[in-house]
């Protein structure tokens, strides 16, 4: 099991070194987004922008047309336009949360510019991706979705559903 989790992270850390977005589905996309969240959208690094194509196209070929989970499948990791993440630090994330989660989560510091602060970022940014989508006119269900899309223990309320499905996706991915 631990063997099956490492490939998936390592695969996961190559394919954000070399992030591909299908133009067709970016633009496709793109046109469900308001103006200032297309913008939002486009703040991203190009992996997390590749990312978030692939688990909103994999929503919809689901059959998912929820309006409100699309646009969060769209925007849930935006909080990370905060820091850029360099490659090691890419690295450093993606395997250390499979071999020693408590270890990366120390490394967080909120102190703009240093070079522990992306942790930080990293590791609150749905928080943060919930503000700036807030802030871009976003409805609040999908405000909602983003802040609590890597919490685990969902509240049975009319959202759970969403949030089940985006997290199942993600997580995929």
């Amino acid at each position: 099991m631990i063997w099956q989790r490492a490939f998936y992270r390592v695969r996961q850390f190559v394919w954000q070194l070399f992030p591909r977005a299908d133009e067709a589905t970016k633009k496709e996309a793109l046109r469900m987004l308001s103006e200032p969240c297309r913008a939002l959208f486009l703040r991203q690094q190009l992996a997390d922008q590749a990312h978030a194509l692939k688990v909103w196209q994999q929503l919809r070929r689901a059959g998912h047309t929820e309006e409100t989970l699309l646009l969060a499948a769209l925007l849930h990791d935006v909080g990370k336009v905060k820091a850029r993440l360099a490659p090691w630090q890419r690295a450093v994330m993606v395997l250390g949360k499979l071999l020693w989660p408590r270890g990366v989560a120390k490394l967080a510091i909120n102190r703009p510019g240093h070079w522990r602060y992306a942790f930080w970022v990293q590791r609150h940014h749905p928080t943060i991706g919930a503000a700036l989508a807030a802030k871009a006119g976003c409805p609040a269900d999908v405000v909602t979705i983003i802040r609590r899309h890597q919490d685990r223990r969902l509240p049975k309320d009319r959202l759970a559903p969403l949030l089940r499905c985006l997290q199942a996706v993600d997580d995929a991915n």
